[in-house]
């Protein structure tokens, strides 16, 4: 698999646990996904304490949203390609 596809998945991963939460935020529910004791929101979109109460209806709450997504992006993209390395290292 090329560096490049592996870091198109890795930002799509990074960019669908966020457009639920936002979505779930949106409409009034809590986004907090929880399995037991474990906050998967948190588990799966780490910069998701970034975000303020004004998220969606101020200029700053907008800019650090998207900043926070961008965040989760890029972690998930250093994740598929740190993945990636390890796993051409061991298969060689």
């Amino acid at each position: 698999m090329t560096t490049r596809r592996v870091l198109l998945i890795g930002s799509i991963g990074g960019l669908i646990v966020p457009a639920i939460a936002l979505a779930l935020l949106s409409s009034g529910l809590p986004s907090d996904f929880m399995a037991g004791d474990l906050n998967l929101t948190r588990l799966l979109w780490p910069s998701y304490v970034m975000l303020v109460v004004g998220w969606r209806s101020t200029i700053p709450g907008m800019m650090i949203t998207i900043l926070s997504v961008v965040t989760n992006c890029l972690l998930y993209m250093a994740l598929a390609y740190t993945i990636r390395r390890i796993v051409g290292l061991v298969h060689r």
